[in-house]
């Protein structure tokens, strides 16, 4: 009945909440999105669970016919680290560079195995396979 209820109505909202989602996209359970309206998904792409996608003002951007195995983590910022005289925690998102957000785009026709990260300012080049346990940045 859960998967139901997911496949249903949550996964429809997810998708109605990206910048734009095309046909035949599918989000599996227990992924992690944050900034969602800056994320824009292609026709025919398939993330597997556990996906984590984090990005605040930069863009996510997965063109289409891509194929994305479990524990995908995609995060589009770091932290602002050089700044003298305050504690990490106390550094604010207004004190962060432009240089510190970057857009991570997946071209059309990639294969992305499990426990891939993607870090800010990547593009994967069309027809590109990740193996499982790779860090892209």
């Amino acid at each position: 009945m859960r998967k139901v209820f997911y496949k249903i109505f949550r996964e429809s909202v997810i998708k109605s909440s990206f910048g734009n989602c095309g046909k035949n996209v599918h989000i599996a359970e227990k992924s992690d999105i944050k900034g969602i309206g800056n994320i824009s998904i292609g026709d025919d792409v398939a993330i597997g669970p556990h996906a984590l996608l984090w990005t605040t003002r930069a863009n996510i951007i997965i063109k289409e016919k891509v194929i994305i195995g479990p524990r995908l983590s995609i995060i589009t910022g770091d932290h602002k680290i050089d700044v003298i005289g305050k504690y990490m925690f106390d550094v604010t998102d207004d004190e962060k560079d432009e240089d510190d957000d970057q857009d991570v785009i997946i071209e059309k026709d990639v294969w992305i195995g499990a426990n891939v990260t993607i870090l800010k300012g990547v593009t994967v080049a069309e027809g590109v396979r990740c193996r499982s346990g790779n860090r892209v940045n």
